[in-house]
């Protein structure tokens, strides 16, 4: 009896560690690169919050700097930077991968996430004239964005969602294949439309699932 007990008591304690490991990501480093960490979240929460109040529209009437005020996709580029950077530095790819200290790699997908979602801001007046015409910039930009947000949800969420993720993006490019269901085939997509849908437009990673997170699921967690 006690024996049973005592294996169903260790079962809260894994999940609670499990949640842990979400909540606080499965990376604890010392020093510098734990502040740093703690950093970033701090000021992804304070420019939610700002961006989230009326605050903006205020300070861009009384002095003039309407660049303060962002618009809803530029708040959507903005949070995704800041989830991408916190996905890659605060979970480890692997389980093997250290978890007292941010290795190379993680810096480097880390700025290469930043980069992508930087590059539609710094773009976005020439992507609009632009209008369905990628350029080799938009193409290398959207599929770097695209691999790192992949690489940051299996961290996040783990396997399964990848697979999902990589179902529907096998449907995207061979809708006209003969293993895909009559009723569900389509001509499919080139890779430049493909990757001009996913991150040029709000019709792919920033559409409205993301903007519900950045203009109200957060605020909330």
């Amino acid at each position: 009896m006690t024996d049973n007990l005592g294996k169903s008591s260790a079962v809260p304690d894994d999940v609670e560690a499990f949640a842990a490991d979400l909540d606080v990501g499965a990376r604890n480093p010392d020093g510098w690169q734990g502040k740093f960490i703690a950093g970033v979240a701090l000021v992804w929460a304070i420019l939610q919050v700002f961006n989230a109040s009326p605050l903006p529209a205020i300070i861009a009437q009384k002095t003039g700097l309407n660049w303060i005020y962002v618009t809803s996709d530029t708040e959507r580029v903005i949070h995704l930077a800041f989830g991408l950077v916190m996905a890659t530095v605060a979970f480890p790819l692997f389980k093997r991968s250290p978890r007292n200290h941010i290795p190379w790699y993680d810096w480097i997908l880390a700025l290469a996430g930043v980069a992508a979602t930087l590059y539609l801001i710094v773009n976005s007046s020439a992507i609009a004239v632009r209008s369905g015409l990628p350029t080799t910039g938009d193409l290398i930009a959207s599929a770097v964005g695209l691999s790192v947000v992949l690489i940051a949800t299996y961290r996040a969420l783990g396997l399964p969602m990848v697979i999902v993720a990589s179902l529907f993006l096998v449907y995207v490019f061979y809708g006209d294949r003969e293993f895909i269901p009559d009723a569900m085939q389509w001509k499919g997509a080139s890779f430049g439309k493909a990757m001009w849908h996913f991150w040029m437009q709000t019709e792919g990673v920033f559409g409205l699932a993301l903007g519900v997170s950045a203009s109200m699921v957060f605020l909330f967690v």
